[in-house]
């Protein structure tokens, strides 16, 4: 028997967010963070950078509304640099900042 998927599987499908962090703990602030407000990440993948800093991605089953709330949180973190949506997503949420009621 084949599971259905539903309207909400699709909206909360796996979702990209890359980042760039200061050092290795900007890395586990990022997962402190996580861990803290009980995220479900998918993926966790982090690398060293030429210029010492690292890269994270992280792969996040959220709709589009979690997502945001995510990306808003990340920017928030003193040790995060950068947060870039991943492949697909980067239009998505452009013009967030200008219409979301919370922000």
């Amino acid at each position: 028997m084949t599971s259905r998927r539903t309207r909400g599987d699709a909206a909360r499908r796996s979702r990209s967010l890359l980042l760039t962090v200061e050092d290795f703990a900007g890395v586990e602030r990022v997962t402190s963070l996580l861990r803290g407000r009980r995220y479900d990440v998918r993926g966790l993948r982090a690398s060293v950078l030429d210029d010492g800093g690292w890269a994270v991605e992280l792969d996040v089953p959220a709709d589009e509304h979690g997502l945001w709330r995510l990306y808003e949180r990340l920017q928030r973190l003193p040790a995060v640099i950068e947060v870039h949506l991943g492949p697909g997503l980067r239009g998505q949420l452009a013009d967030k900042s200008t219409t979301d009621p919370e922000g």
